[in-house]
């Protein structure tokens, strides 16, 4: 008997994994393949700084937000309570120069929220409203004292 095709028993592994009770998570982009437009990085590295001086780096794909990647990497005092729906502030972050001037201006929904922040100042940003690009790669995050959550 010849040997089944590669890709038909690629599908019969996933239907047999799917039959045996496993929940199989089909990507819904690109980004989640860890692929990213032609010319643009993979993955890249952001740092976070906490409020008392530590820093962390982290690596990030293409195409996940900034909030997304800190909450994976369990970085102190992203707490992200609305899950980046950007209606709550607790993923508030300062983005520092010079990168701070390479992200998207912010939208004018994500400066209303900003104005309801206790602590935002000059770099204020929700980080769940901020994608990764590969122009990002670098860039460097601090992290407030601490996040107070809006209304």
């Amino acid at each position: 008997m010849a040997a089944a095709h590669p890709r038909f028993r690629s599908r019969s592994r996933l239907r047999s994994r799917h039959h045996a009770g496993h929940h199989l998570r089909y990507p819904s982009s690109t980004a989640s393949l860890g692929r990213a437009p032609a010319g643009e990085l993979i993955m890249g590295t952001i740092t976070f700084i906490s409020p008392d001086g530590e820093s962390r780096s982290i690596r990030i794909k293409h195409g996940t937000s900034i909030m997304e990647a800190a909450i994976a990497a369990d970085i102190p005092g992203i707490e992200a309570q609305c899950y980046g729906a950007g209606v709550c502030g607790t993923c508030h972050v300062f983005a520092e120069p010079p990168m701070r001037s390479e992200l998207p201006d912010p939208t004018e929904w994500e400066t209303e929220m900003l104005s309801g922040v206790p602590l935002a100042g000059e770099g204020s940003r929700l980080s769940c409203q901020i994608p990764f690009e590969d122009r990002f790669d670098g860039a460097v995050f601090r992290v407030p004292e601490r996040q107070d959550a809006i209304g």
